[in-house]
């Protein structure tokens, strides 16, 4: 992935987004998105994973936030 200068990070760096671990290659200016944060990028292929596909512990979370709203409706 590619980062921007203000998220602080160095080349070889890795960090872990969705199911996958994402190493820095590069570093660009000062990118920012609308809100003012600074930008990452990757392949269309890996954001859409990282939207779309939930890890373990999110579907975990889920889970857990489903079973208690039915538990709650039913007592």
């Amino acid at each position: 992935m590619v980062v921007a200068q203000g998220m602080k990070m160095e080349i070889g760096e890795k960090i872990r987004l969705g199911l996958h671990e994402y190493t820095v290659v590069g570093i660009t200016g000062k990118v920012v998105s609308s809100s003012g944060d600074p930008a990452a990028f990757v392949t269309l292929a890996d954001a859409q994973e990282i939207q779309f596909k939930k890890d373990n512990d999110a579907i975990r979370n889920d889970r857990e936030r489903i079973r208690a709203n039915l538990f709650w409706r039913t007592s």
